[in-house]
C-alpha cells in the first residue's frame, strides 16, 4: 500500500502545486497500477479486508510518506512547492 500512498503524493503535488513534481510520471506509469493490481489480486484471494487495508495505509501512507514530508517542512519552514521538490 505504500506504493499507492507514494503515487498519490507524487499525483496531489503536481496538481497541487500546477508544476511537474519529479517522480509523477513513474507514480502514474507504474506506482499505481501495480498497487491496484495487487489490491485486485489480494481481495481475490480474500487477503484483503478492510482492517489490512486501514493498516496498511496507516503505516504506508502515514508513518512512511505523511511524517517525513511534513517535518522536513517545519524543519525548513519550507513551502508545500519545495517540500515536494516543485521548486529549489
Amino acid at each position: 500500500m505504500w506504493i499507492l500512498a507514494n503515487s498519490f503524493i507524487h499525483i496531489s503535488a503536481t496538481l497541487l502545486g500546477h508544476e511537474y513534481s519529479p517522480g509523477v510520471v513513474t507514480a502514474t506509469a507504474l506506482y499505481a497500477p501495480v498497487g491496484v493490481w495487487f489490491l485486485v489480486r489480494w481481495g481475490k484471494r480474500r487477503q484483503l479486508n478492510w482492517k489490512n487495508v486501514m493498516a496498511s495505509l496507516l503505516v504506508g501512507g502515514f508513518l512512511v510518506m505523511l511524517i517525513p514530508t511534513f517535518a522536513r517542512a517545519i524543519v525548513n519552514h519550507a513551502r508545500l512547492a519545495t517540500v515536494f521538490h516543485l521548486v529549489k
